[in-house]
């Protein structure tokens, strides 16, 4: 899976239960086989990000 754009995901706009879903989930794939790349810009610290 790709997250995109992870700087902005914030828990503010669900981004932080959306994070957890996708992580939860991918623990549940066989054998381990699935990934996960977050591709962000630069996070503005202190505003609690996924990316941060």
């Amino acid at each position: 899976m790709i997250a995109g754009e992870a700087q902005q995901w914030m828990a503010n706009n669900e981004g932080h239960a959306m994070a957890r879903v996708i992580r939860r989930n991918l623990g549940k794939s066989r054998d381990g086989a699935a990934r996960l790349v977050e591709l962000t810009n630069a996070h503005e610290p202190g505003l609690d990000s996924v990316a941060e």
